[in-house]
């Protein structure tokens, strides 16, 4: 999901190690889960870690190194 906006309020909800270890971002949490961009959307650990560390249910789009790089920087 290129160019999505990070959402710097959920960013901070974890520590910018956690986010590069399992290469994803936050982009949105509007009425439901939390929408994250990952360099591989199907990593079914990392979603379960991700949703347990957030306390939250995540959703994962694809998003390019690039994208995470820039998200996360």
């Amino acid at each position: 999901m290129e160019n999505s906006p990070v959402d710097p309020a959920l960013l901070s909800l974890l520590p910018m190690e956690i986010w590069r270890q399992y290469r994803a971002y936050p982009i949105r949490a509007k009425h439901g889960p939390i929408e994250v961009g990952m360099e591989n959307p199907k990593d079914g650990f990392g979603l379960a870690e991700l949703e347990k560390r957030l306390g939250q249910r995540v959703v994962a789009v694809p998003a390019s190194p690039e994208a995470i790089e820039a998200a996360l920087a």
